[in-house]
């Protein structure tokens, strides 16, 4: 709870919607010679994951309040899926369960030499759409639930086929409307990027780009990052791409009205890049402005990686 936050630091909660599923870790995995080959691994992990449950447990984690907005269905993996996330103090009482679909399955081989698999059903997130998203918001007692929040996190568009475009627009603006509403404090609306390579390059097929203007800070990784800006991956090296290079991948994206742009780089680090028209436009008042007061237009710093010790499953790290 409590209002904006002072000296940059927010005070208050987040609330992450999008992506939800259940991930089925499979630890130590041996790659497959062929499609038919059976590959061994050494123990199983079942996890919430998603880019929501994901960054709502890395913020309690971080001692800050959060609360998880999807769709799971009345099933086993969605009453796990719940009860993992309430387990991490996360707030779910405005999670949608319904009986006409299965919650998301995530099966994650992760490669004893580095590296993981994905297969995804990705079922109820199918049925995200603004309309669903908003309805949990406007419902009897959710104020109350959204008085606290000064940051709303919406995850992974490009996999949300309800939540692409016009209707990511929708979304973000009649969202952020509803937290201010109940909060009285416009919010920090941030976007994070995943499966964007799958669309088109530049984002031809208008997945995020009509809704950029709304988006104060955006997260990528550098694959990402290179396809929603229209450069080839190749023509740049991400542990190698110096200042300016990157700086030219994160113009377009300022350009069309984002207050930040976060790049992660492996173990390069990360490029965090602040300006342009999104920048000013925001500076007038709300918790970015607040968050954002010690940034100067234009500003850009590179972060280090953080620093680990022997070996780990990175998975969900992103």
């Amino acid at each position: 709870g409590g209002g904006g936050g002072g000296g940059g630091v927010l005070v208050g909660s987040v609330l992450c919607a999008g992506l939800a599923c259940l991930d089925q870790q499979l630890l130590q995995a041996r790659e497959p010679s062929s499609r038919e080959a059976i590959a061994p691994f050494s123990g199983c992990v079942v996890q919430a994951g998603g880019s929501a449950p994901n960054t709502a447990t890395a913020l309690r984690a971080l001692g800050c309040g959060a609360s998880v907005l999807s769709v799971l269905g009345s099933d086993l993996h969605g009453d796990e899926l719940a009860r993992q996330l309430a387990g991490e103090g996360v707030d779910t009482s405005l999670l949608v369960r319904r009986s006409d679909v299965s919650t998301s399955l995530a099966v994650l081989p992760v490669f004893e030499g580095g590296g993981r698999g994905c297969w995804v059903d990705l079922s109820a997130n199918n049925l995200l759409t603004p309309d669903v998203v908003l309805g949990a918001m406007r419902a009897p007692g959710a104020a109350a639930r959204l008085a606290g929040v000064r940051a709303l996190h919406v995850g992974y568009p490009h996999l949300l086929r309800g939540l692409q475009g016009p209707a990511l627009l929708q979304l973000l603006e009649a969202a952020a409307e509803a937290v201010e509403a109940a909060s009285g404090e416009a919010p920090i609306v941030s976007l994070d990027v995943n499966g964007a390579t799958l669309g088109a390059a530049a984002d031809a097929d208008g997945v995020i780009g009509p809704a950029l203007g709304k988006v104060d800070l955006l997260h990528a990784n550098f694959e990402e990052a290179c396809h929603i800006s229209g450069r080839a991956a190749g023509s740049l090296a991400e542990e190698a791409a110096t200042d300016g290079e990157l700086e030219a991948l994160v113009a377009p994206l300022l350009e069309a009205g984002v207050g930040l742009v976060a790049i992660t780089l492996g173990r390069a680090g990360a490029y965090v890049a602040f300006g342009g028209e999104g920048a000013t436009r925001r500076q007038g008042g709300g918790a970015f402005a607040a968050a954002a007061a010690g940034w100067r237009p234009g500003e850009c710093v590179r972060l280090p990686a953080l620093p680990v010790a022997g070996g780990g499953n990175a998975n969900g790290g992103g």
